[in-house]
């Protein structure tokens, strides 16, 4: 209730849960006239929180320290059921500025037990609530008194006819009970009410008896199927009715709820009364199905898997034997379906998502949207990776069925990680920590990827965490520098360039690029830092020529992000002007990768434009990745370089590789030239130039050089 409360006030933008200290309420005619009267009065500022009170509503309180500072602490006065009472109460008013005027049960600082009348209304201004508003009454003496003389007079007095018909014209259901417990009165609602029980009971009928007429017209609906569990209930209700606690809500046959309060006498006598709640739960239900519901969906959100989740790591904790598997997945290039299909496409897709969830989950599992396209599934029981590697198998089988979303068939896949409760954590926030890691986790592992939580999983991580931070200050501190790779005519071993390539060293310690390069690019630091070694490669290129020596061209790798940065093309040509280099004597390497990306377009635009300044293009690692004939086609590819692991591959066997022929042979067609990475033995050498592979690199050439060593390399020559 205290969530409902919190999301109906939260929608005027009233920091409560945050107010200040409270302060007695200043002089006012109005309130010094209540007082008078044996009336406090209240008030809370929606725009600051400050709660005042007047000085009788203070002395109710009984403690001037313990007086409430907030509502949140106001509504702790209130014990049991009678704070959720008056936290829906106040949540009606806030949301539909409907007044409230209830008794309720209150304890004061002393403990002493009261009874207070308390009203209030939300008093707004242009459609926002700034503040609430209302009296506060000690009502004890009174009730006591009221209902002590009420009970008498309606068996000893001509009052008994006056008093039947107010408790006739009253809409709650009333039933007395004489210290034999049984019924000497019910009111005409009772019998509307409690339409199964009335028409078999009657004044006199034991408080049994009239329970027990109720259970075998199906009056409770909510007090079990079985003997045993009607006998328990029949139990409780004889108890709470002996000795009265907070009140109690009871559902109706035809759905309605009623708020049941008893109150017993000195002279054994008591009272029971049922107050027809049910549009006040509806709307707090409402309230707390909105703090846990994801809208576009209807599936739950974030707090609900989380409060299901603690539940359960509860539940453990006082029975030690609940397990669980929490399932975290996204949908793989989800973003390309709302940049291409459009945001309603992608919605779309979503809803249909959750519903296939609903139907293909377990009653007691649990499923939320967490985020744009991520989702996550409670599943109590299931303890062991086996169990969650099946249940993961018939998700997916669900989950990647095509979707038909108006025109467009749609067949997503998933990246998916899992974590086990309590093997991978023992609490909730630890097991999200362990589920969020493994689905980042499968996501590096590519589309479709499933990863159960592993601790090295997590060592990996802060290893790419440090290295993050690590790799931002070495930028700053211009501690990246550049080597050469030569590269060679293959027919005539003519030196013909350089392949530029980055280099760091973590304190002592040598950073692969295979390492750094990736951090670079999930961080967004591969732009400055391929700037850095772009420039680095030219500054080497103008020192050696400086020396009288031809490096020939060079090449340096560019990643997508920095042919879609702003002003790369101008970026180019400045460096080049600044370092007084030919732009023909340098050469962009892109990835095959790079020709896949969504913003194809816009790469393809710039590379022309580099093309037209006389850069040449080189596609890298090509036959790794899914680019088609027609990327080559249509972009300014003049080389294809080919990855090392075909190269590798030569001659090792007793069957040639064929795919470094294959590629050769595509390139020459195509009018481009082929490079040869990573060429080790003359066997390799010898196999590329007898299918007329055209320039090479490697250890059989060189390994990469500092520019200093380039100069000596270029001497020997």
């Amino acid at each position: 209730m205290d969530d409902a409360l919190e999301d109906a006030w939260a929608r005027n933008n009233a920091p409560w849960r945050t107010a200040a200290r409270s302060t007695p309420i200043e002089a006012d005619p109005l309130a010094d006239a209540l007082a008078m009267a044996g009336i406090g009065t209240w008030c809370i500022d929606a725009r600051t929180g400050r709660v005042t009170w007047s000085q009788l509503t203070q002395q109710i309180h009984e403690a001037a320290d313990a007086a409430p500072r907030s509502l949140e602490e106001a509504l702790d006065f209130f014990p049991g059921s009678a704070r959720d009472d008056m936290a829906a109460a106040i949540a009606l008013g806030i949301a539909e500025g409907q007044p409230w005027d209830w008794e309720v049960p209150f304890v004061s600082a002393r403990g002493r037990s009261l009874w207070v009348r308390i009203s209030g209304r939300a008093v707004q201004r242009e459609g926002v609530v700034t503040q609430l508003t209302g009296t506060f009454e000690d009502v004890t003496a009174q009730r006591e008194l009221d209902a002590a003389m009420g009970l008498e007079a309606a068996r000893r007095t001509a009052a008994e006819t006056l008093l039947s018909e107010v408790l006739d014209a009253l809409p709650n259901a009333v039933v007395a009970y004489d210290r034999e417990e049984r019924a000497i009165l019910f009111n005409r609602a009772y019998g509307r009410i409690f339409d199964r029980t009335a028409p078999s009971i009657g004044v006199g009928a034991s408080l049994e008896e009239v329970l027990r007429a109720g259970l075998a017209h199906g009056q409770y609906p909510d007090a079990g199927d079985s003997v045993a569990a009607r006998e328990e209930w029949l139990h409780d209700q004889i108890a709470a009715h002996r000795m009265p606690g907070p009140s109690r809500l009871v559902r109706l046959p035809d759905g309605r709820w009623l708020q049941q309060r008893t109150r017993r006498f000195a002279n054994g006598s008591f009272i029971s009364i049922g107050t027809d709640v049910t549009r006040v739960k509806t709307m707090a239900e409402s309230v707390l199905r909105r703090a846990s519901e994801d809208p576009l969906t209807g599936l739950g959100n974030r707090a609900l898997l989380q409060r299901r989740l603690s539940g359960l790591v509860a539940r453990r904790r006082a029975e030690d034997r609940a397990t669980a598997c929490l399932v975290f997945f996204d949908i793989d290039h989800f973003s390309t379906i709302n940049d291409t299909r459009g945001h309603d496409c992608g919605d779309a897709l979503l809803r249909d998502l959750a519903d296939r969830l609903r139907g293909f989950l377990r009653d007691g599992d649990t499923a939320a949207r967490l985020s744009s396209d991520e989702f996550g599934l409670l599943l109590p029981g299931i303890s062991t990776a086996t169990e969650a590697a099946a249940f993961v198998r018939r998700l997916r089988q669900e989950l990647e069925r095509p979707y038909q979303i108006g025109q467009a068939r749609l067949t997503p896949s998933f990246s998916i990680g899992l974590a086990l409760y309590p093997t991978d954590a023992t609490d909730g926030d630890g097991l999200f920590r362990c589920a969020d890691t493994a689905l980042h986790h499968a996501k590096r592992s590519g589309s479709g990827g499933v990863a159960f939580f592993e601790p090295a999983i997590t060592a990996m991580l802060a290893r790419r965490s440090h290295l993050a931070t690590a790799l931002r200050e070495a930028l700053d501190a211009d501690r990246i520098e550049v080597a050469l790779q030569p590269q060679v005519r293959l027919s005539d071993g003519v030196h013909v360039g350089f392949e530029a390539l980055a280099r760091w060293t973590d304190g002592t310690t040598p950073i692969p690029p295979s390492e750094f390069i990736p951090v670079a690019e999930e961080t967004g630091m591969i732009v400055p830092l391929g700037a850095r070694i772009t420039g680095l490669a030219l500054s080497a290129i103008t020192r050696l020529r400086a020396r009288g020596l031809n490096p020939g061209r060079v090449s340096v790798n560019v990643a997508a992000s920095q042919l879609l940065s702003p002003g790369f093309f101008d970026f180019v040509r400045h460096q080049l002007q600044t370092h007084g280099i030919e732009p023909s004597c340098l050469e962009v390497e892109v990835t095959e990768t790079v020709l896949l990306d969504r913003a194809s377009d816009r790469i393809a635009h710039v590379l022309a434009e580099l093309e037209g300044l006389g850069v040449s293009i080189a596609l890298d690692d090509f036959g790794t990745g899914y680019a088609s004939l027609s990327h080559l086609t249509r972009l300014p590819v003049h080389r294809l370089k080919i990855d090392r692991h075909f190269v590798r591959d030569i001659a090792t066997g007793s069957v040639p590789n064929p795919i470094a022929r294959t590629v050769i042979g595509l390139a020459h067609g195509l009018g481009m030239q082929t490079v040869a990475e990573g060429v080790e033995t003359e066997a390799q050498r010898d196999y590329l130039a007898a299918h007329g592979c055209d320039l090479i690199q490697g250890y059989l050439i060189s390994r990469p050089l500092t520019p200093d060593e380039a100069g000596d390399y270029l001497a020997r020559l």
